[in-house]
């Protein structure tokens, strides 16, 4: 167990119980909503004779679709936010699909991704933990009300979440995610007095989102800026409750 963990009190089976709480809620609040989503828009794309579907076309040409088809497909506009972690469109919406099965991200790789076009994944691809990383980052934006100090409508990535090259002096908040490494990914908690560490490898970014949550349970009364993330508001604290 890594020294914050024993600090905290926390023990080995609660940790693994939080993880696994962790893949269930970003499987279950996310990943499965968004991949039945991008079937749903493309089917109706499909009926309105656009021929373009998610997945098979750039993002440029998804927002043009956007605003020429607000009224039969109004949510994809929310679904490009969730798409925008990489360029490869066709790739990022076969490896959601495919985490998205079952509820527990069985197919996750760390460090790395599924195969395509029948090779292997390579780092000109997103990794796993990018795509989960910036799919949480995207939700928590669209729940976190608006920062007139953040105008590109992205409220929690702007404040607490920093990723490299920039360094941690760069954050904007007291607590923000960390992501010090892309390839291998790798993720830390910077609080106000200090950063936290998480062991690096194949569980690292389920437990930085732990830790994360554990220290806005513990230390910042369940609060994430004015959002209460209890059963009262956004109920993401389950996650760590013991």
């Amino acid at each position: 167990m890594d020294s914050w963990w024993s600090k905290m009190g926390i023990k080995r089976d609660d940790l693994d119980r939080w993880t696994e709480n962790c893949r269930k809620w970003l499987a279950r609040t996310i990943l499965i909503p968004v991949a039945r989503e991008i079937e749903n828009v493309n089917a109706i794309l499909s009926k309105n004779s656009c021929p373009e579907q998610i997945g098979a076309v750039e993002l440029s040409v998804l927002r043009h679709i956007a605003k020429s088809k607000v009224q039969s497909a109004p949510t994809l506009g929310m679904i490009m936010t969730y798409l925008e972690v990489s360029s490869k469109q066709e790739y990022v919406v076969q490896r959601i699909r495919e985490l998205a099965e079952g509820d527990y991200i069985s197919a996750f790789r760390w460090n790395a991704g599924g195969s395509w076009k029948g090779r292997d994944w390579d780092q000109d691809l997103p990794n796993d933990s990018q795509i989960l990383m910036h799919m949480l980052c995207t939700y928590l934006d669209s729940h976190l009300p608006p920062n007139p100090r953040f105008p590109d409508g992205r409220p929690f990535s702007s404040q607490y979440f920093l990723k490299c090259p920039d360094k941690p002096e760069k954050k904007k908040a007291d607590l923000c995610i960390y992501q010090s490494s892309l390839n291998p990914p790798n993720y830390k908690v910077l609080i106000k007095d200090g950063c936290i560490e998480v062991h690096k490898g194949r569980y690292n970014m389920f437990h930085a989102l732990v830790a994360f949550l554990h220290y806005i349970k513990t230390k910042e009364k369940s609060m994430l800026g004015q959002i209460n993330l209890e059963l009262s508001g956004l109920n993401i604290l389950w996650v760590v409750s013991s």
